[in-house]
């Protein structure tokens, strides 16, 4: 018995190592250090090649930093893997994208990759930039990419944002939410994308696709300095107080 306790405790203390790296693996993506990303993730690799986690982060870093060929190849490999894997599938396609429209990835602020930038043009009174607020994992973080879009879910008094795998990643402040709910419950409908990511942050843009008859004169969001513009009594709908503003001093 003596004999297999050895092998047992050599086992658990790879696997805490790998454990350990695989938490600074994901802690570099966050911080958008990809060159330090690459390299942590093909140690991990190097311990396990079939690591399916560990090959999308070193997809995601190449990815980042422009080399679009090495992402494609890595993305690939993960679906001779697993055929079926959501985080490769979705990137394939946004590289296939990219390619078709013969357009070159732009870097966005901290190191994020914008793939359109026309998801982001703001219009007043139809987008939003938000930060949200009770963040999921780091873990789940690090796997997203600016230009993915999220989708807004209603609770009773909440508003979360989850992705297509309606996985929770965060949720929207609370008087935000609340105007939200009003407006999405009436007949408003909106497209959300996320804009940035970083250690302690998922900002996320919110734009207006159509607006209900009922709110044909009620803006979604307010500009600077404009009074506030609470919807009618009549809709039976909370009252919005502060005005949402159009600027990243807010954020």
């Amino acid at each position: 018995m003596a004999d297999q306790a050895v092998p047992q405790n050599s086992t658990y203390e790879i696997q805490t190592q790998q454990t350990q790296l695989a938490n600074c693996a994901i802690n570099a993506a966050i911080e958008n250090d990809w060159k330090r990303a690459i390299d942590l993730n093909k140690q991990l690799l190097g311990q396990n090649p079939q690591d399916l986690e560990a090959h999308n982060r070193l997809g995601r870093a190449h990815l980042e930093l422009g080399n679009l060929e090495q992402a494609k190849k890595i993305y690939q490999k993960v679906l001779r893997i697993d055929p079926y894997n959501i985080i490769a599938q979705k990137n394939l396609k946004r590289l296939a994208k990219v390619k078709s429209n013969g357009k070159k990835l732009s870097s966005c602020q901290n190191g994020t990759n914008q793939f359109d930038n026309q998801i982001f043009v703001a219009e007043p009174g139809k987008t939003k930039l938000v930060n949200l607020i009770k963040l999921t994992t780091p873990t789940i973080l690090s796997s997203l990419c600016c230009g993915d879009e999220v989708f807004l879910h209603l609770k009773r008094h909440s508003v979360s944002v989850c992705d297509s795998q309606d996985q929770y990643l965060g949720a929207l402040p609370d008087d935000l939410s609340h105007h939200l709910i009003a407006l999405i419950t009436g007949g408003n409908k909106y497209q959300t994308f996320i804009k940035k990511i970083t250690a302690n942050a998922l900002q996320v843009f919110i734009r207006e696709c159509s607006r209900a008859k009922k709110f044909a004169n009620q803006p979604s969001f307010w500009p600077n300095g404009s009074p506030n513009c609470p919807i009618s009594s009549r809709e039976k709908a909370p009252r919005y107080e502060p005005p949402f503003e159009e600027t990243e001093e807010e954020i």
